[in-house]
């Protein structure tokens, strides 16, 4: 297990964005809940409440992550994803409650700027501490279609009837 930050200002662990899972122990065990404006004020879902813990990571190239988390003691949690920095501009960008394996949170976000350092937020759903992995996957690239922007247009034959005897692909 890597050391704990109670709040988002008190030098929370970096975590690392891998290609496949690689999961770092976490606990909640000693934390508090941290609900004012300096702490991302109170989370969308799952009940908040108990005591959070909160990490860091830097968005990779592609600006699309996948955060999971895995049950430990901890088998129902709640997760939020915030951009902003230290102190008072946190915002949050999304929360979950279950959408990973079982009731664990798991949140996927394919907008995040590459090389800005985002936080996030894990507790226990409505109370409790306990334990729990964490791990920060890169999603696959998209590659993006040539005709994408206006400047990349593909032309496109208008037939003269509905026969479509002429055709584009895309």
């Amino acid at each position: 297990a890597i050391s704990q930050s109670d709040t988002p200002c008190s030098s929370p662990p970096a975590l690392t964005v891998n290609s496949g899972c690689v999961n770092t122990s976490g606990t909640t065990v000693g934390a508090s809940y941290q609900s004012n404006a300096n702490n991302g004020g109170t989370p969308t879902c799952a009940s908040p409440g108990a005591a959070d813990v909160w990490y860091t990571f830097v968005a990779p190239a592609s600006g699309s992550v996948t955060i999971t988390t895995s049950a430990g003691t901890i088998t129902d949690g709640g997760m939020s994803l915030y951009s902003g920095n230290c102190p008072n501009s946190f915002t949050q960008i999304t929360c979950d409650d279950d959408g990973g394996a079982g009731l664990m949170p798991e949140i996927t976000d394919g907008t995040l700027t590459p090389g800005v350092t985002y936080f996030i937020r894990f507790w226990e759903f409505s109370a409790g501490t306990g334990t729990f992995d964490i791990c920060i996957t890169e999603n696959a690239a998209v590659s993006v279609p040539a005709n994408d922007d206006c400047a990349g247009a593909f032309p496109v034959t208008v037939n003269p009837d509905q026969a479509c005897g002429s055709t584009t692909t895309g």
